[in-house]
């Protein structure tokens, strides 16, 4: 895969330049995030949905010039508000794509999803005699000795789609929060049963996603000590 999607931040004298992927995968969570929270408020103004926290924002007076620059104020950070999400999605669901990536690497599950890639995982299999448990581990470690002799070879990047895909986990578990608090019995359960059907999915992309990366440093390993 591209480097161009990598995420990246560059400082120089001109200045800090930062990647476009980057900004997309970061900044769109953190409208949604923003634009749910501000429906949500809406909805709770008509009495649609209700929870303690709404009623207590809605008890606050604003004068509706206020109330526009105060949305034009969150649209403006919704930049950091994404950076934070990134850091808190990171910590709270890269787990979902180790196991998935795991699952994918144990049951050989990218022999259907990712057909033309199973002859170069065949390949380096049995020289780096991988399995489902030190996949990962290895691949880092042959990225950190590689840096360390300045080879030129493809280095694991932090994925701008691997990244979006795992902020929109939080946007949507974010989501769901928000309108469990009204719903019960069947509508709940339901609710829980789409949220995790998305959730996979979404931690699916996230593992292929690092499965690819890690087989491009072990290709990359594998030709250049032939």
């Amino acid at each position: 895969m591209s480097d161009s999607n990598e995420e990246s931040i560059h400082i120089s004298k001109d200045g800090v330049k930062l990647s476009y992927y980057r900004y997309v995968s970061e900044s769109t969570p953190g409208f949604l995030f923003v634009l749910i929270s501000i429906v949500y408020l809406k909805l709770a103004q008509f009495g649609i949905v209700s929870s303690e926290l709404t009623n207590i924002f809605l008890k606050i007076k604003l004068s509706e010039d206020f109330k526009i620059v105060l949305i034009f104020i969150l649209f403006i950070i919704a930049m950091p508000i994404g950076g934070l999400i990134s850091a808190i999605s990171y910590y709270f669901f890269g787990w979902i794509e180790v196991l998935l990536l795991k699952i994918i690497v144990r049951f050989n599950l990218f022999l259907t999803i990712l057909p033309k890639r199973a002859y170069d995982y065949n390949k380096i299999k049995n020289n780096y005699d991988l399995n489902s448990n030190n996949f990962l581990n290895k691949g880092y470690k042959i990225q950190r000795k590689n840096e360390v002799l300045n080879n030129k070879i493809s280095k694991i990047g932090i994925k701008a789609n691997r990244t979006f895909a795992r902020n929109l986990i939080f946007v949507f578990v974010y989501f769901f929060l928000l309108l469990s608090i009204n719903l019960s019995g069947l509508n709940l359960l339901l609710s829980s049963i789409l949220i995790l059907l998305i959730v996979v999915f979404l931690g699916l992309i996230c593992a292929l996603e690092l499965f690819v990366s890690h087989l491009n440093i072990f290709l990359a390993d594998y030709n250049s000590n032939k």
